[in-house]
């Protein structure tokens, strides 16, 4: 499986901002997307590794192929609590590989970067 979540796109603060994750093995020279077993989980922290919004070991309802992680309000927060603009979004799981055996681990991290607007209002 492929252990980088690429996210080209910068958050709004304190906006809102979907994450899509696909989980992708290839095998033979194949990608092929597979579906995790049921355990995924996502963890959100600051570049120093400070869990942000008490986002740590979030589940996922139903595993598929692909997933979508919604970043919302306060996981857009910028504050002195958190260092900087940028945000590591963490995501684990296990998964049955055609290759290498049933409940592969897996780890895969993506960063993005928060935009510091002017002036932020409720």
């Amino acid at each position: 499986m492929t252990n980088t979540i690429r996210i080209t796109e910068h958050a709004p603060e304190e906006g809102t901002f979907p994450i899509v994750v696909s989980f992708w093995e290839t095998v033979d020279g194949v990608r092929a997307l597979v579906t995790p077993n049921d355990d995924i989980t996502w963890t959100l922290t600051d570049k120093n590794g400070v869990v942000v919004n008490s986002r740590s070991g979030i589940s996922v309802a139903t595993p598929a192929t692909t997933i979508t992680i919604v970043l919302k309000g306060n996981d857009l927060a910028l504050s002195d609590t958190y260092a900087g603009r940028l945000r590591y979004l963490l995501v684990e799981c296990t998964y049955d590989s055609a290759e290498y055996g049933d409940d592969c681990p897996f780890k895969g991290q993506g960063e993005f970067v928060i935009d510091d607007f002017v002036k932020v209002t409720a």
